[in-house]
C-alpha cells in the first residue's frame, strides 16, 4: 500500500525491508513545485490519502544524503539511533559489521 502510493506521484520506490521505502528526489523535484519540500509534502499527501488505518504502523518521510541518513532522519525524532542500527545497513559479511558496531558502541 505504502509503496503504491508514493508510485503514484511519480517515485521509483525501492523496498528491501518490510515497513521501508527509498525513492530518489531528484527527478521529481520539477514536477512537485521545484524542491525537495514539495517532494516530500506529495508523499505525504499520497500516504494520508492511502489510509493510514491500511498502514501498520505511522509513517515518517525524511530525506537525506544516503538511505541510512534519511532512516535516521525518519526515526531519531522519538529516540537516539543505536550505533546497532548499522549492523544489516553496512553491506558487509556479519562478522565485519558486528566488529565496526562493536568499536563504535565502544567510542
Amino acid at each position: 500500500m505504502l509503496v503504491r502510493a508514493l508510485e503514484a506521484i511519480g517515485a521509483a520506490v525501492e523496498s528491501e525491508r518490510p515497513g521501508e521505502a527509498f525513492f530518489a528526489v531528484n527527478g521529481l523535484r520539477g514536477i512537485h513545485g521545484g524542491d525537495t519540500a514539495g517532494v516530500l509534502a506529495a508523499a505525504r499527501q499520497a500516504v494520508a490519502a492511502a489510509g493510514r488505518e491500511a498502514l501498520e504502523a505511522p509513517v515518517r518521510v525524511a530525506t537525506g544524503p544516503t538511505r541510512f541518513a534519511a532512516f535516521v532522519a525518519a526515526t531519531a525524532w522519538r529516540r537516539p539511533v543505536p550505533a546497532a542500527a548499522l549492523r544489516t545497513r553496512l553491506g558487509v559479511p556479519e562478522r565485519e559489521a558486528e566488529a565496526f558496531v562493536e568499536a563504535l558502541e565502544r567510542l
